[in-house]
């Protein structure tokens, strides 16, 4: 499970070339602007995310924010593979719905 892990933020901070991901990222053309709207595009998300029931929560954190396959959280977990994809699609309907509902009020 650990290798599995390091694997990860080691896959997560280089891109196929080995290059780091953060020097490939032009910062200076990023703008204040972008930056803010990004930052609270970020929390808007955790905040949905924060919403789900803990199974859920956990597959999304997992898939999205720390870029572990379905079939990997399956074998972590200890869950069949349905179940995950079942938890996956089912949070993601309701981040959408929440998501959608911040968008128009």
């Amino acid at each position: 499970m650990d290798v599995i892990r390091s694997r990860r933020r080691t896959l997560a901070a280089t891109d196929p070339d080995g290059y780091e991901t953060l020097e490939l990222l032009p910062s200076a053309q990023i703008s204040t602007e972008e930056e803010v709207e990004r930052k609270i595009e970020r929390e808007r998300i955790l905040k949905a995310v924060a919403t789900l029931p803990p199974p859920q929560r956990q597959v999304i954190m997992m898939a999205y924010f720390e870029g572990y396959t379905q079939s990997e959280m399956s074998e972590l977990l200890k869950q069949p593979l349905g179940t995950v994809k079942t938890r996956v699609r089912l949070a993601m309907q309701k981040l959408r719905l929440v998501i959608e509902g911040d968008v128009h009020d």
